[in-house]
């Protein structure tokens, strides 16, 4: 095989997980969007939501955000996704189609974080879109990334939001 065609091929690899990383992140973006519309995401008084995490974060000051992004951009997509992603979708996939897999964990990964409903939700989004990526690549990286991208879409967000 010429260099030219291991060359060619490789970018092709990169458009698809390109496309797929900006499609799923979009598809994510926009349930979160008509999750804040319909009024069920944001601050819920549980003490344990996405939004009061970030906020007791911001509120602790610059260790408190350097903390909360260490954890939840780096650490959290890398841990999670090699949980979820994976170990947990390939070992469905041994027992019930790779669209039932890829549901099946999205829900099981929203449900562990605990989160209020609008919480839930939209991890079961994020789990959708991370597992549709590493389905679609086979690339535990392009998971991570989404997964982080999304991450630190958040924070970005609601450091705007407070502004």
């Amino acid at each position: 095989r010429s260099t030219q065609g291991v060359s060619s091929a490789a970018s092709d690899v990169y458009k698809r997980q390109s496309r797929a990383i900006a499609g799923t992140f979009l598809g994510v973006a926009l349930v979160t969007w008509a999750l804040y519309v319909a009024g069920v995401r944001g601050g819920e008084n549980s003490g344990s939501s996405s939004v009061e995490i970030i906020d007791k974060a911001f509120s602790a000051g610059p260790q408190g955000i350097v903390n909360l992004i260490v954890t939840t951009v780096v650490l959290a997509p890398i841990y999670e996704e090699v949980i979820f992603r994976g170990y947990m979708l390939p070992t469905l996939t041994k027992f019930m189609p790779t669209t039932a897999a890829v549901g099946a964990s999205a829900v099981i990964f929203a449900l562990i974080h605990e989160h209020g409903i609008g919480d839930t939700v939209q991890l079961i989004a994020v789990g959708l879109a991370t597992g549709i990526v590493y389905a679609r690549t086979r690339n535990l990286g392009a998971s991570i990334a989404v997964h982080a991208t999304f991450n630190a879409a958040v924070i970005a967000l609601f450091a705007l939001w407070v502004s």
